[in-house]
């Protein structure tokens, strides 16, 4: 049926879109230990006496992982809102189908008593011609 297919794909696009989300929530959080694990290099070499050129080249370059790490950050919001939207389509198509469905049932179960109480007004009424005989 149409609609179950339609609801089929739906639901394969939102698993898409919650793999892509937890890939890119990975990302950032190997970012953020990268940072966390340079940040404690930094501490220790500065502690060390490192020269100030080293320093500054260190510095500039957490500066450069918080940035990564703001870009992931909204890399991030923005697949969660997709996936968000994925999942209200799936359930709209899930709830589709499945109206679809109990139409099609109650549609099928007056089909039958219909033809129930066909066969026996039938049977009636060749009951009521054996007894008039």
């Amino acid at each position: 049926m149409l609609a179950e297919r339609a609801e089929k794909q739906a639901l394969e696009d939102f698993g898409k879109s919650s793999r892509y989300v937890e890939r890119q929530q990975q990302q950032l959080s190997e970012l953020m230990l990268y940072k966390q694990e340079y940040h404690q290099s930094l501490q220790q070499q500065g502690r060390a006496g490192v020269s100030a050129g080293r320093l500054r080249q260190l510095q500039l370059f957490l500066a450069k992982l918080d940035v990564a790490i703001e870009q992931q950050q909204e890399v991030v919001k923005q697949a969660n809102l997709q996936r968000e939207q994925a999942q209200r389509y799936w359930l709209s198509r899930r709830g589709r189908t499945q109206a679809f469905n109990k139409v099609t049932e109650r549609y099928l179960l007056e089909e039958r008593q219909s033809e129930s109480r066909q066969e026996q007004k039938a049977i009636d009424e060749m009951a009521q011609r054996r007894r008039s005989d």
